[in-house]
């Protein structure tokens, strides 16, 4: 074995073979891209609006790397809506608190942990006494609070700067109740523009390829002995054990390498973003 690894396999890798880098993917498993938990906190969210601002330069084998930066800045449009209503019920999460959002699946779930001194007794006075509350700043033209929507997770989100546990002991209270609490501020809304990823699946095969295994001198090595054009670009905080791997379909060698990584288990992220913008969760 560590003739073929010394030896055959570097040879193999100069007449087009991937053979490194297959063995690289068969020593381990598990290498599908992490699905982040569904949690009230927007944070959790994947910020594929972001993923531009993740990454300068170029870092791979062969040059373009500007090119595919250039092509995920325009990966995501966003709609501004100046006066958006909703009721306070239509609000799945929040963007900040003292207390950990990322720990709850529901903002019931929170309200309970975390509130429960706001929301017993569940009358419409202690309603009224959260909506009051001086750092709910939704209810009023003070503070910067707006809402998030990222078409990729579906739910509405209050970015609100201070306020969430009276916020969710209201919402709690006024699901109860029955008692409508229209809301009103501008919305930010997100989407994967699907031209934008078939332009980008059009030139390239892109893989979540794991962090530790991205970086590699093996990895590296590798590609660069087979001659394949790449292109490595740090996905967003919340897919931070992946980057992703651009490989030219115009490059034979770079396709050899996507065959290889596809039947090694590494997950098709162009695949992924297609059915993100699609709606797929």
């Amino acid at each position: 074995m560590i003739l073929m690894q010394s030896v055959i396999y570097p040879l193999l890798d100069e007449f087009g073979y991937p053979a490194s880098i297959k063995a690289v993917l068969a020593e381990g498993d598990g290498y599908q891209l992490n699905t982040p938990s569904r949690t009230i906190a927007l944070g959790c969210i994947p910020s594929w609006h972001h993923w531009h601002l993740f990454n300068t330069g170029n870092h791979g084998t062969g040059n373009g790397g500007e090119v595919v930066l250039d092509m995920i800045r325009g990966l995501v449009s966003v709609q501004e809506f100046a006066n958006w209503t909703c009721d306070i019920t239509e609000v799945s999460g929040l963007g900040a608190a003292k207390s950990p959002l990322e720990r709850y699946l529901t903002m019931d779930a929170f309200a309970e942990s975390c509130c429960a001194e706001f929301i017993h007794p569940l009358t419409e006075s202690r309603l009224r006494e959260n909506l009051a509350h001086n750092q709910v700043r939704i209810l009023r033209d003070e503070g910067n609070d707006y809402f998030v929507q990222h078409d990729w997770d579906g739910r509405v989100f209050l970015a609100n700067d201070g306020g969430a546990h009276h916020f969710a002991a209201a919402q709690y209270v006024a699901r109860r109740l029955s008692i409508p609490v229209p809301l009103k501020a501008k919305l930010y809304r997100h989407r994967i523009n699907p031209v934008a990823v078939k332009r980008l699946r059009v030139a390239y095969e892109i893989f979540a390829i794991p962090t530790g295994l991205s970086l590699s001198e093996r990895c590296w090595a590798g590609l660069r002995r087979v001659g394949a054009n790449s292109h490595l670009m740090q996905l967003p905080s919340q897919h931070a054990s992946h980057h992703a791997i651009f490989l030219p379909r115009c490059n034979a060698r770079s396709q050899r390498v996507a065959n290889a990584m596809r039947e090694g288990g590494l997950t098709d992220l162009g695949l992924h973003l297609s059915m993100l913008a699609q709606g797929d969760r």
